[in-house]
């Protein structure tokens, strides 16, 4: 399993992951807004406020935020047979 960490300053994310699972640590102070799509996949964003959450058999669809929304600061995750987990620090 791989973890990595997100610097408070970045500017914009795109997460494509197949087959692997990932922990992703950012930091609580952090503003963003987060979309994900995953297909036979997961994406675990417990830690934050989600906005939409839809799930059509194996597809599923989740916004979220943390902190001030519309901040410009997007994290974009797409899934596929593997899973992303989003964990605050």
């Amino acid at each position: 399993m791989m973890r990595k960490s997100i610097i408070p300053s970045f500017e914009s994310i795109k997460i494509e992951n197949t087959r692997g699972n990932y922990k992703i640590g950012i930091n609580k102070e952090t503003s963003f807004d987060q979309t994900g799509n995953s297909e036979n996949g997961e994406i675990n964003i417990a830690e934050f406020k989600i906005l939409e959450n839809n799930t059509d058999g194996n597809e599923k669809y989740i916004r979220e935020t943390n902190g001030t929304e519309e901040t410009g600061k997007l994290i974009s995750i797409n899934a596929t047979d593997g899973s992303v987990s989003l964990l605050k620090y």
